[in-house]
């Protein structure tokens, strides 16, 4: 019988009654959002209080865009007229609406703009955040905690990692046998994923380890769960196995005997073996029991039943029995062997995990931060522990109506925040009117989040345990079920052909209860008769085999036809999507199609997605890119990397190459071959300085490049990289009338196109919180970037951008688009499964199992593994469910076949199932390029709406948009500040500073303290009398802070002496001299141009008849002849003396530096200064 369609405005205002706690089944596209906006409209205009509702949403853009509807239409409430108001209010949920009410609607969007915060619509992990902050005490954490990102959880949980396996690298405990028993099961690249897959399920793993006994009793329980025995090696089995007794020998060497005599070659071969570890002593039967052992069994673990032929069966009537009877001994010898193994690699693994985990948590408690995982677990364990009642009092006295939004991915955690915070919401109420109210809105359909929690089948656990509460409470009819089947995205052909698929089994199974009806979805009635389009296209097959290179690699010929088959689809969807953007029209919007209303949903990110950008750019049609993008593998931000690294090491000649050869520089192979060619051992950077004169882009590039060079030492990243972008570049041209034109991030636009605008804003936004969470390096900067997760996740939620978007379905959820094409429908999505599983009952709970290889798989690692599968199956076809549903009018699933048979039950074989159920299913032949043909499924039903005209004129071929007309000044580079600035600010010189004194250097271990205590001594002593110059200094070096010997303490003080009664500078620390004087102005350099100078000298003494200036230079080496000073200190005290002669023009001004490591002062003669100012 047909079902009849539900009316959405009555299901709807069922939903948003304020008076009853409602449980909404909301399938997808049935107006969600909508429901939550009118219950909390409803909820505040039967007056509850906006400071009593919270609201908790799954993305902080869910939470903007439902705040943001709320406040548009109480916005629109205070201008609307009576009669539209009073209509608007009745429709959201029945309710009478008299005048008294209507004067309250109006005033509620200037009370929500009142209330401190706004209304509490908040992500999960925020509202964790603000209770742990309300009640850091009582949760046990530090009050001025820190929210950890996931970069920053990632950086904590390697450096915990590492400081674990230093210590245990030492050897001799329990940790370094631990470490050893890991490392040699694993791959290198699996242990990484082993600490992760740890890491993720810590809070199992850590109430486990925090029962009796703690580490050694949980691997007790370990031991108990896999029937293995403590202490028992895998030797010790086999050793075992192996004693003089453990078989029937007697019986062995009969049927040796018999396979000798009447056996074929293979069985003589097999006897050999036997009778060889029957002969040998415990040492040889241990050492060849592998050999032994495959003689009897096979690699798949059965019993060898090819051990001998009939022949010897009939002339020894025991051998079979003998044979089968040994089979029997070893098939047991092996689960023991696998249960050991398993053991012994899970312990190693559980006591390493334990240490890693431990250090993990001690930096966390050290830093003061918590990561998202922290936010959950310590607010469930504070609102759920009996030791701080009053924590829930509070709450609860300040909470009315909660409301969960996307309830189906709500981990177990998270549900126990919400049963503690309505615990009293059903205590009571009876028929109170005013009684407070529980919303949750979700859809098991769409559980698509299992590696966060998220578990169907407690969500649908929870919702029984909710209702039975509030029946116990005595909530009358307890908590009103509201299903909504009505869709307002999907036409009626994209809806019948999603029942179809889920119809049935095995696609029904994970997506509905066992119990449950068949899905059934309604279109609303705007869209229920309009045309749509349903399309199943054949897949791509490689091409034939020809005949593998005898050179080539193993796999290589089958790596190269699927990559043909995934090019030949990628170039076949391309030419389809052109062809559809020039000649068709949306079925039920009746307008011509553009590139935006295209979203190509994939399972993964595979080469697929590249080769999609790469065809649908080489026929210009725009495509906003994809959804998600590792940052280490955009070529802006390589160049921007090898920049970097050029910087620190410029004698890297490969890495300066890349930069020459990057749009910065933008030189060709012969430039580059003129730079290196007959080099005679010179570096590239050499090279260029030495050729710089003979060619326009040799010297635009040398000035550049030199230009960042002397910034590198004294820039932080950020502001390193922001400079090479703002800054003219000599790329991407090479005249000298062009060269400069562009900046570089204009270069980079230039050649790579509009598409690294986002990852090269991502960088230089890491490169500023590298800076402000760290010692600003360059160098640290890069190992920083290079260790952490650097992927960007963009915004394609908006169709304002005429772009084909394409996505994975996970991110896809909650979106739509006229046309939905799935590209890759014949592969499976899970992800690679590391062979870790969980222990989730008894006593063992929480506890890891880990079978290093298929060889330790034993029946518990089995049983874990098989239902582990079993879920992801559910959860892949709930996926294929919310990329079905994101359909508007048009329908598109196709994919790719490989060498290998297709696995079962992909969403290919599930979509081509529920074809075969819809009637009026036509098919037509199929051919969008040479190599790709077959036949398309098509389900099509309705008529095309009125016809309408595209937002833009529909060109036979989407083309980029033009730059729009900018005016100049936004896109000029700013010039240079005012000198000098305004206010007046300390200068910095604009020559490099010199090195500092290697901290490796191990010549002079005082070489730090004495240029300090120097110092300190020549700042000071001159405020005292001569007479007392020798008694200060011998009493400030003989501290104990010092740690100086007496001899160090009396050379120190002499050499210091010295420099104060140098005879040409002694009245400069004699009475009258000042100490750190500020200096400030205007100074006139040789080349004509004017620097703003703002400094303080550290000695000054303004004479009658002269002028002395000394400046401290400490941890740099002092030079002998003054030509050798740095050349930025000279043109520092070139700086002061013409500030001073400009002050004081009658009188000469001597300048000197003082080198405190030393000790020693150099006078700076006028000749020397006067080429600097």
């Amino acid at each position: 019988m047909t079902q009849k369609r539900p009316d959405p405005d009555f299901v709807q205002r069922l939903a948003a009654d304020p008076r009853a706690s409602v449980w909404v089944a909301a399938s997808a596209g049935s107006g969600k959002t909508k429901v939550l906006t009118d219950r909390v409209l409803a909820l505040l205009v039967e007056g509850a209080r906006p400071d009593g509702l919270l609201c908790v949403t799954y993305t902080k853009a869910a939470a903007a865009e439902m705040a943001n509807r709320i406040h548009k239409r109480l916005s629109d409430w205070t201008q609307l007229p009576d009669h539209k108001l009073r209509d608007e209010i009745r429709h959201l949920y029945g309710g009478s609406v008299g005048d008294e009410k209507l004067a309250h609607a109006r005033t509620l969007f200037a009370t929500i703009l009142d209330l401190p915060g706004g209304l509490r619509i908040r992500t999960i992990h925020s509202f964790c955040q603000s209770v742990l902050g309300r009640f850091p005490l009582e949760a046990r954490i530090s009050p001025n905690f820190q929210a950890m990102d996931e970069r920053e959880a990632a950086e904590a949980m390697g450096l915990a990692r590492d400081t674990v396996l230093t210590a245990a690298q030492s050897g001799g405990s329990a940790l370094a046998e631990a470490l050893t028993a890991v490392t040699v099961r694993v791959q290198e690249d699996q242990f990484a994923r082993l600490m992760a897959a740890l890491s993720s399920n810590r809070k199992g793993l850590g109430e486990a380890l925090q029962q009796p006994g703690g580490l050694d009793a949980a691997v007790a329980r370990l031991y108990a769960a896999l029937s293995a025995e403590p202490g028992l090696t895998e030797e010790a089995v086999i050793a075992q196995a192996c004693r003089a007794g453990a078989a029937d020998e007697a019986g062995l060497r009969h049927a040796v005997e018999a396979m000798h005599g009447f056996g074929s070659q293979p069985n003589k071969d097999k006897a050999k073996i036997i009778e060889a570890w029957l002969n040998g002593g415990p040492g040889t039967r241990a050492a060849t029991f592998g050999q032994y052992f495959s003689a009897f069994i096979t690699a798949k673990g059965t019993p060898n039943t090819k051990m001998f032929v009939n022949k010897v069966a009939e002339n020894s009537a025991a051998t079979p029995d003998i044979i089968a009877a040994e089979q029997d001994r070893l098939l047991l010898v092996d689960s023991r062997l696998r249960r050991q193994g398993t053991a012994l690699a899970s312990e190693a693994l559980l006591r390493l995990g334990e240490a890693v985990l431990r250090a993990y948590e001690q930096r966390k408690r050290a830093t003061a931060q918590l990561d998202y995982d922290d936010l959950i677990h310590k607010t469930a364990e504070l609102l759920t522990a009996d030791r701080v009642p009053w924590v829930l009092f509070k709450l609860d006295g300040g909470l009315e109506h909660l409301l969960i939004d996307e309830a189906q991915d709500t981990s177990p955690d998270q549900r126990a925040i919400v049963d503690a915070l309505i615990a009293e919401f059903f205590a009571g109420s009876g028929s109170h009117a005013d009684r407070r109210t529980l919303f949750v809105v979700g859809d098991a359909k769409q559980s698509i989040y299992s590696f966060q929690g998220a578990d169907p089948e407690g969500y649908r656990d929870w919702r029984r345990h909710l209702d039975d509460r509030a029946n116990a409470g005595g909530v009358v009819d307890g908590i009103r079920p509201v299903d909504m089947q009505v869709s307002f995205r999907s036409v009626q052909a994209v809806l019948d052909a999603v029942d179809a698929t889920f119809a049935e089994p095995p696609a029904s199974v994970g997506v509905t209860d066992p119990d449950a009806p068949a899905i059934k979805h309604f279109a609303a009635p705007k869209k229920a008769g309009l045309k749509g389009r349903v399309e199943l296209w054949s897949p791509t097959v490689p091409p034939d085999r020809v005949e593998a290179d005898l050179f080539a690699p193993p796999g290589e010929a089958d790596e190269i036809a699927e990559a043909d088959a995934t090019q030949r689809l990628a170039e076949g969807l391309a030419v389809t999507v052109a062809k559809w953007i020039r000649e068709e029209r949306l079925p039920a919007s009746n307008r011509p199609i553009r590139a935006g209303d295209i979203l190509f949903l994939v399972q993964r990110r595979t080469p697929l997605i590249d080769a999609l950008v790469r065809e649908l750019t080489a026929r210009h049609i725009p495509v906003a890119g994809v959804d998600r993008l590792t940052l280490t593998e955009q070529i802006a931000v390589m160049d921007m990397l090898a920049l970097a690294r050029a910087l620190l090491l410029p004698q890297d000649d490969l890495t300066f190459a890349c930069v020459l050869k990057s749009p910065f520089v933008g030189m060709d192979d012969d430039d580059l071959f003129t730079l290196a060619h007959d080099r005679k051992g010179e570096s590239l950077w050499q090279r260029l300085e030495k050729m710089r004169g003979t060619n326009p882009l040799f010297e635009a590039a040398a000035a550049w490049f030199g230009t960042l060079l002397a910034e590198t030492d004294r820039l932080p990243p950020y502001e390193l990289f922001q400079r090479a972008l703002i800054r003219r570049c000599p790329g991407p041209l090479k005249t000298a009338a062009e060269a400069g034109r562009l900046t570089g991030r204009q270069a980079l636009v230039a050649r790579l196109g509009r598409e690294i605008e986002d990852p090269l804003e991502e960088f230089l936004s890491l490169s500023l919180d590298y800076d402000r969470r760290h010692v600003p390096s360059l160098e640290g900067f890069l190992a920083w970037f290079a260790g952490g997760n650097t992927q960007l996740k963009r915004d394609l939620e908006t169709e304002a951008r005429d772009e084909i978007r394409i996505m994975t379905a996970h991110g896809a959820k909650g979106l739509q688009a006229p046309i939905v094409i799935l590209p890759d429908a014949l592969s499976k999505s899970g992800a690679q499964s590391l062979p870790l599983r969980w222990i989730e009952e008894g006593a063992a709970a929480g506890l890891p199992v880990w079978t290093p290889s298929a060889r330790y798989e034993e029946p518990v690692a089995a049983e874990l593994k098989e239902a582990a599968r079993a879920a992801e199956e559910r959860e892949y076809r709930r996926l294929l469910y919310v990329a079905l549903t994101r359909a508007e009018e048009r329908l598109v699933v196709t994919g790719r076949l490989r060498r290998q048979k297709p696995p079962e039950g992909t969403w290919y074989d599930l979509v081509d199932r529920g074809f075969d159920r819809l009637p009026d299913m036509r098919e037509e032949p199929f051919e969008p390029v040479e190599g790709w043909s077959g036949t398309a499924k098509i389900f099509e039903t309705g008529t095309p709406g009125p016809e309408a005209e595209a937002k833009q004129e529909n060109a036979s071929e989407s083309v980029v948009s033009p730059e729009p007309d900018f005016p100049s000044w936004l896109t000029t580079v700013p010039g240079p500040e005012p000198s000098p600035p305004r206010p007046l600010v300390p200068s910095r010189p604009d020559l490099p500073e010199p090195a500092v004194r290697s901290p490796l250097d191990s010549s002079d271990p005082l070489r730090f303290r004495r240029g300090n205590l120097i110092h300190r001594l020549l700042q000071t002593l001159p405020d005292l009398t001569v007479g007392e110059w020798d008694g200060a200094a011998a009493r400030f070096l003989a501290r104990p802070a010092h740690g100086l010997e007496p001899d160090q303490q009396t050379a120190l003080a002499e050499e210091t002496l010295r420099l104060l009664r140098h005879p040409d500078f002694a009245p400069l620390f004699g009475p009258g001299s000042r100490a750190e004087v500020p200096l400030g102005g205007l100074v006139g350099r040789p080349d004509g141009s004017v620097q703003s100078l703002s400094g303080q000298v550290d000695r000054l003494l303004i004479s009658d008849h002269e002028i002395l200036v000394v400046d401290y230079k400490t941890l740099r080496p002092a030079p002998q002849d003054p030509a050798r000073v740095p050349k930025a200190y000279l043109a520092q005290m070139a700086g002061y003396r013409a500030i001073l002669r400009e002050i004081f023009p009658e009188r000469p001004v001597r300048c000197a530096v003082i080198f405190t490591e030393t000790p020693s002062l150099v006078s700076l003669p006028d000749g020397l200064l006067d080429g600097y100012a």
